[in-house]
């Protein structure tokens, strides 16, 4: 199966449990893989055939920025089940990433990474 990445999407919103967090915007990177058969695509050299990355941007874009969830789990998955509306789109792993998470006084930083097929609810 073929692969169609994005890479260190960023953007800026309010994800997060505490209070200081829905309030104030924080960095979130994003990377994005899915798995995607190619071959039509390719032997027509046409986009319909294959999965549109600008399209896929713009999802991302709208799913970060104009979400609040409290966990970035939550975020990660809500973005894999709307790039698996997309037939054309297998499997799909999300990494979410918070670049400047927050714990007693201490930043780092926090990413999760969740794996879906097709099949999965």
């Amino acid at each position: 199966m073929d692969k169609i990445c994005l890479k260190n999407l960023s953007f800026f919103a309010t994800h997060g449990v505490y209070e200081e967090e829905k309030q104030q915007q924080q960095q979130f990177i994003v990377q994005i893989e899915m798995s995607v058969d190619t071959r039509l695509a390719i032997a027509a050299d046409d986009l319909n055939y294959s999965v549109d990355y600008g399209r896929v941007y713009m999802l991302v874009k709208q799913a970060v920025e104009e979400n609040s969830f409290n966990l970035i789990e939550t975020l990660a998955e809500y973005i894999a089940a709307k790039l698996l509306e997309d037939k054309k789109v297998r499997n799909v792993r999300v990494q979410v990433e918070k670049n400047n998470a927050c714990y007693e006084g201490q930043f780092f930083s926090a990413a999760v990474v969740i794996e879906r097929g097709g099949t999965d609810g």
